[in-house]
């Protein structure tokens, strides 16, 4: 898997697949921005429903393990600290 998506990388979008299969860790999701339908986000997901998430000084932590902030380059790294919180259960349509 690679880190990050770059400017003018080129992306695949298979909708279907979500009807019969889930959404795994890893996975590159494209949506429709909520407050603007003409943008799309493109976003790595990271944490699914049930995990506990956390951003301390850059350092990402899933479930308590800092493993993922190898995903992210280091100038993009957040020095804010959030607190924990529980990824909630979504509905895909």
């Amino acid at each position: 898997m690679l880190p990050r998506l770059e400017d003018r990388d080129r992306l695949f979008i298979n909708k279907f697949v979500y009807h019969i299969s889930a959404i795994k860790r890893g996975d590159v999701v494209v949506f429709r921005y909520p407050r603007d339908l003409e943008k799309s986000y493109i976003k790595r997901v990271i944490a699914l429903p049930g995990d506990h998430l956390r951003i301390d000084h850059g350092t990402v932590w899933l479930n308590g393990n800092g493993r993922l902030s190898a995903m992210f380059p280091r100038s993009t790294a957040m020095t804010d600290r959030w607190p924990r919180w529980l990824c909630p259960q979504v509905t895909i349509s």
